[in-house]
């Protein structure tokens, strides 16, 4: 069992350093060192069950901990129901039985995705993490891994800078090119990367909590934050900026007015550095240029050029609600059309007729399909089961603090980030302070 423990928390610090992917993409998904342990590992609980006569260990999707992502999942669900009244799992003029893979394939496996994510990574903690040693080596793995990325990232940034010649770290195994003059590390795309360098700040955090010390210091944070920077994610700076949001709904009214403040200051100091990063990256500044026009463009049907050309993928499923809310449908925007929908009406517009084109930017991805209700319900399963821990206020605010720009981030693009984060903070907590769940 100890073994298998192990297993299960190499399977999870690897998850986020996606250049170890080696096999192309399967119905969406990928195989790489990660997802192989995984699967050995579901391999081996599932042995265990059979030679223990399929005793499982049973729990209620419905307690604190997992009460609003079942909440979510199963509106989720009707949104689908809905989605298929609407019509938005098929394309005008186009049978079904030729769009299977994206109208009907696609979509079930994104429902799988979404309970493997939290069973996964969240529920599975609960019976792999179940000691302080394990835990432990958990927080020991994961600083090993994500220092080494950082590290190595950095140095692969000097030698692109100063050797011409040199392409870089490729973003995967299965041969993909550079990135450039980016940060990336290990974590596969520059987006992916930060992701991965805000869950390595939530991480690192929580393991000071655990072991009552004080070793993530300003000076790894603005190391941390440099390389953040020089991903010029532009799914990142929005990340950021979904972050500020929920700062704003859902920290802002819990704190005292001087801690109000603190926070207004350091939007503000945010919203700074993006425009920073803007002005210093030519890439990201080609970017808001093409959005100076795209309203136009859109609206007379003129083509859109430009580096923004490469984002499409996420303004067509803004425009299509846009355009359903300027002829006064808002139930759409309000409950979605399902998961998988996005991909549909990208292919709509692309006049694709079978391909997987789902948005980068996770916030339009969920707005679309499980529109704004569903959001609400996404954010709240992130949120509700800190907010039920029985520690300090204080302690609770911190780690809910953190947790809001993991989860800013896997909107800016989606990631296991927030589902990893959720399932350490619970064992963890509850480990350090048995009583420390609140299940009333």
């Amino acid at each position: 069992m100890r073994l298998l423990q192990k297993t299960y928390v190499w399977s999870v610090c690897l998850e986020p350093l996606l250049f170890l992917i080696w096999m192309d993409y399967i119905y969406g998904s990928n195989l790489g060192v990660s997802r192989t342990l995984q699967l050995v590992v579901i391999f081996c609980i599932f042995i265990r069950f059979i030679v223990n006569g399929f005793k499982i260990r049973s729990f209620n999707i419905f307690e604190p901990r997992y009460q609003y992502y079942s909440y979510f999942w199963f509106f989720s669900v009707f949104s689908a129901l809905f989605g298929v009244l609407y019509g938005s799992y098929s394309l005008p003029s186009i049978p079904i039985n030729e769009t299977m893979f994206m109208s009907v394939y696609r979509p079930i496996i994104e429902y799988i995705i979404n309970i493997y994510y939290f069973g996964y990574f969240v529920v599975l903690a609960r019976f792999m993490l179940t000691d302080s040693q394990i835990i432990d080596y958990f927080f020991k793995v994961f600083s090993a891994l994500f220092y080494f990325s950082l590290i190595i990232g950095l140095i692969d940034l000097i030698f692109v800078y100063f050797i011409p010649e040199y392409m870089g770290i490729h973003r995967h195994l299965r041969g993909s090119l550079g990135v450039g003059l980016r940060f990336h590390g290990f974590a596969g795309e520059p987006r992916d990367a930060f992701v991965y360098l805000w869950l390595g700040i939530g991480v690192l955090f929580l393991k000071d909590i655990w072991r009552n010390e004080r070793k993530l210091t300003k000076k790894t944070l603005i190391v941390i934050i440099f390389a953040m920077a020089m991903t010029q994610s532009a799914s990142g700076l929005f990340g950021v900026v979904f972050s500020c949001g929920l700062l704003l709904v859902y920290f802002f009214p819990r704190v005292s007015f001087h801690s109000k403040v603190k926070i207004i200051i350091l939007i503000i100091s945010l919203l700074v550095f993006i425009y920073i990063v803007m002005m210093n990256s030519g890439r990201i500044a080609n970017y808001a240029n093409g959005f100076l026009h795209l309203y136009t463009n859109l609206s007379n049907g003129n083509d859109v050029g430009g580096n923004i050309r490469s984002s499409l993928n996420n303004i067509y499923p803004v425009w299509q609600r846009l355009q359903e809310a300027m002829n006064f449908n808002f139930l759409p925007s309000l409950i979605g059309t399902g998961l998988g929908t996005s991909s549909v009406v990208n292919n709509l517009y692309f006049l694709q007729s079978n391909v997987v084109m789902n948005p980068n930017a996770n916030i339009i991805r969920m707005f679309f399909d499980i529109g704004i209700i569903g959001l609400l319900l996404l954010n709240k399963a992130f949120i509700y089961p800190i907010d039920r821990l029985n520690i300090s206020k204080e302690m609770r605010l911190k780690l809910l603090f953190v947790s809001l720009f993991v989860v800013g981030a896997y909107y800016g693009h989606r990631s296991v980030a927030p589902f990893l984060f959720l399932g350490i903070i619970l064992v963890a907590m509850e480990n350090k302070f048995p009583l420390s769940l609140n299940k009333d």
